[in-house]
């Protein structure tokens, strides 16, 4: 398994730029992603942090809509 996957068990929400990196997206389709429901989270503030198993779904090609 690689880095990305171990960080991504010990973690139950994932920061917006950590996200970007996985998925290997801009902050601007995270963003979008976050907006039509294929990534699901929380915001804080001013800042999302998204739910690891939405991302996890979406790596193994579920999509995350209907949970």
């Amino acid at each position: 398994m690689d880095q990305c996957a171990t960080e991504i068990e010990d973690m139950q929400v994932l920061r917006p730029a950590k996200v970007c990196k996985i998925l290997d997206i801009s902050s601007k389709t995270l963003t979008r992603m976050l907006a039509d429901g294929r990534l699901t989270g929380i915001r804080l503030g001013r800042e999302h942090r998204i739910h690891r198993s939405s991302v996890e779904r979406l790596l193994e090609g579920d999509h995350a809509v209907g949970d």
